[in-house]
């Protein structure tokens, strides 16, 4: 997508990753529907049958023509049932921060693209505002402020998702787009496979998700400093 989109790109991949929220919204009552009407066997051949939609979808992409070639929501359910918060309730809260997500990833690149917003400002204050939300967590004794605080964690994070492609595309370009997408991708991987199990273990050594909340915003701080240090290289380099 990089390479088919050399302007208003931030808007493009926006747009792109809209399906994340998407899901939010869709899947959770759709899931829900099947599982009362057909039961839980049947629950895992129907959400198969979708998945297998994706084998048609990527078939239909093809190569950029050689003219345009220049390219933690889990844990916040986890707080809500934490705090007594029914299934009922908790899938709204999903649905609203599917809409939530799904309207800052588009608006936010369209914002970039018309440099209203500027990218790196746009991801420090994200990273920030998502540090703050999982560190105030355990702080969070209501539902509507547990589902207040989940819209902006999840808008926010899923920002952040989308501006990172646009800041890796401005810092290397896009001969070597392909390879750092997949070193993104495997550090992810590394990181998702922790959280997997890693606040669940926090959780049977202190009985609560507290410090897992905590752990989990400190993890946007390295982010923060990686933007501070290419700040200071680019001032150096235009001094």
């Amino acid at each position: 997508m990089a390479e088919s989109f050399q302007s208003n790109y931030a808007t493009a991949n926006g747009i792109a990753q809209a399906g994340s929220p998407l899901g939010l919204i869709v899947v959770a009552p759709l899931m829900q529907l099947f599982l009362d009407t057909y039961g839980w066997r049947a629950v895992f051949l129907l959400m198969g049958g979708i998945s297998l939609h994706l084998v048609v979808l990527g078939a239909l992409l093809r190569q950029p023509s050689l003219k345009n070639k220049e390219h933690a929501d889990s844990y916040h359910s986890v707080s809500s049932r934490e705090q007594g918060i029914d299934d009922e309730l908790d899938e709204k809260s999903q649905q609203i921060a599917g809409v939530a997500k799904l309207v800052s990833k588009i608006t936010l690149g369209f914002l970039v693209d018309r440099d209203f917003v500027k990218l790196r400002p746009a991801l420090l204050i994200l990273s920030i505002g998502c540090a703050i939300c999982l560190v105030t967590d355990m702080w969070l004794k209501s539902y509507w402020l547990v589902l207040v605080i989940t819209a902006i964690y999840v808008s926010f994070n899923g920002s952040i998702s989308s501006l990172v492609d646009v800041y890796t595309r401005e810092l290397i370009g896009t001969e070597c787009l392909a390879s750092a997408f997949s070193w993104m991708e495997l550090m992810n991987g590394i990181l998702t496979f922790s959280g997997g199990f890693v606040p669940g273990l926090i959780y049977d050594m202190t009985g609560n998700y507290d410090m897992a909340f905590i752990i989990m915003g400190c993890l946007y701080v390295p982010p923060l400093a990686a933007l501070l240090v290419e700040r200071i290289r680019r001032t150096k380099r235009d001094a």
